[in-house]
């Protein structure tokens, strides 16, 4: 029997593939997104029902943005990078067990290592998983610059107020593998799916496949009962400021995303921005916003022309 979650880690974890605690993310729409940038907001196909999205708008296609029901809906979610540290980015893991997430989130802030074993055998029961889309990662493989993943709210857009997680990956075609009811995803190469007991075959029907990934409206209306921004925010505020702090030397990306983030909390609650911190918003908010623009564009981002016209290439390659 293929599409295993647990068996799928065991084979990952076998060829020496760790994961990373990238992040965590939080979810307020019912539904999570992968892309391969920071879409634009779009009122077109904001809040369609199918996993996969063809618009001519915003440019979101079926190959680089796919959205599906969180878990049982809103809440904190974790990244997981999958990863041969200093050799290999394999792809990402998502969690949204919150339990789980909050274990995980306790671990790494008693100052345990973020780097796990994949091990969940103890914490989670096997799964089957079917693939509910291709992702397609543009760029040279070859090249030395790092190429991700964005994963968030399914609403979130790139105005530069969303300081979105990401997970590394290399260019070429990723699968999306949902597991259980949606308690977790695999985004892995294509072509290597075989490797870890995967494939993206299946017979579900289109029908069966889109109430798994998306459900219906009124579920999603439903779970708006468990927002959780702020703790998301103030998490990521934490653990981007010992990454970027512990670095012998300032790496302009790690730093730009702690910025990102901080900016974000201030928004939300000025009070929990760390005390050696505070004095950078004393500046107005005009230099604020110049700021959180500028930290927007070291992350990678960068503003779309007006067009109505859709996006030829990412804006991140």
């Amino acid at each position: 029997m293929t599409n295993n979650f647990l068996a799928s880690l065991d084979l990952i974890r076998g060829k020496g593939y760790g994961g990373f605690f990238s992040g965590v993310f939080n979810v307020e729409g019912g539904q999570a997104s992968i892309a391969d940038e920071r879409m634009p907001s779009c009122d077109e196909c904001y809040g369609t029902e199918s996993a996969s999205i063809n618009c001519r708008t915003c440019g979101r296609t079926p190959s680089n943005f796919i959205q599906f029901r969180s878990g049982e809906g809103d809440g904190i979610y974790a990244v997981v990078d999958l990863t041969l540290p200093g050799v290999e980015s394999l792809g990402g893991l998502l969690l949204f067990d919150r339990d789980i997430v909050g274990g995980m989130l306790s671990m790494v802030e008693n100052g345990s290592p973020q780097l796990f074993d994949l091990d969940f055998s103890e914490v989670m029961e096997e799964m089957e998983g079917v693939c509910i889309g291709n992702l397609t990662l543009l760029g040279d493989p070859k090249d030395e610059m790092n190429y991700c993943f964005y994963v968030g709210d399914s609403g979130a857009d790139d105005s530069g107020r969303y300081a979105l997680p990401f997970f590394y990956a290399t260019p070429g075609e990723y699968s999306v593998i949902l597991f259980g009811m949606r308690q977790a995803a695999l985004i892995l190469p294509r072509k290597r799916l075989k490797e870890f007991g995967l494939t993206d075959k299946h017979d579900w029907t289109d029908e069966e496949l889109q109430g798994l990934a998306v459900g219906s409206l009124s579920d999603i209306v439903m779970c708006h009962m468990n927002p959780a921004g702020l703790d998301a925010v103030a998490y990521n505020v934490d653990l981007n400021r010992d990454e970027f702090s512990d670095q012998e030397e300032l790496i302009p990306n790690q730093f730009a995303n702690f910025l990102s983030w901080i900016i974000q909390l201030h928004d939300f609650a000025p009070e929990r921005v760390p005390a050696e911190f505070r004095e950078m918003f004393n500046n107005s908010p005009e230099e604020l916003e110049e700021s959180r623009l500028e930290a927007a564009e070291f992350r990678g981002y960068v503003s779309p022309p007006p067009s109505n016209k859709p996006k030829k290439r990412s804006l991140f390659k």
